[in-house]
C-alpha cells in the first residue's frame, strides 16, 4: 500500500509524546507545498486547538470538515510526517487555507 503524503490544506492527526509512556494525537493543518512534502518527508503544519482564545492569529474551522477547533497560525512548525504517523482527517476549505497563508505571509515576509 502506498504511503500517505500530506497535501497543503489537509487536516491531519500527528502523534505527539508528552511523556515517555504516553502518546496523543494532535490535529493540525498542513501549510507547506506538496513538492516539499514529497521531497523531504517533512511537512509544515499549524496545530489545532479546541478552545477559542479570541487571538488574531487563530482561525476557526467551519463545521463539517473532519476536525473542530481553531488553527493556531502563530505556532507553525515543521514535523517529520513518517515519524509522527501523520494520517488524514479531512480537508480545510480553500477560504480557510487562504486566510492561514495570508497570516503567515504577513508574519514572515
Amino acid at each position: 500500500m502506498a504511503r500517505y503524503v500530506p497535501a497543503k490544506g489537509d487536516l491531519v492527526a500527528l502523534t505527539v509524546r508528552p511523556a515517555p509512556d504516553r502518546d496523543l494525537e494532535q490535529p493540525a493543518l498542513v501549510v507547506s507545498n506538496d513538492l516539499f512534502q514529497q521531497a523531504t518527508g517533512l511537512c509544515v503544519v499549524c496545530p489545532i486547538a479546541r478552545t477559542e482564545r479570541q487571538h488574531p492569529f487563530h482561525v476557526a474551522i467551519p463545521d463539517g470538515h473532519g476536525v473542530e477547533g481553531f488553527i493556531l497560525v502563530d505556532q507553525v512548525r515543521a514535523v517529520d510526517a513518517r515519524a509522527r504517523g501523520v494520517r488524514r482527517l479531512g480537508r480545510a476549505p480553500d477560504a480557510v487555507v487562504d486566510q492561514v497563508l495570508a497570516i503567515l505571509d504577513a508574519v514572515l515576509f
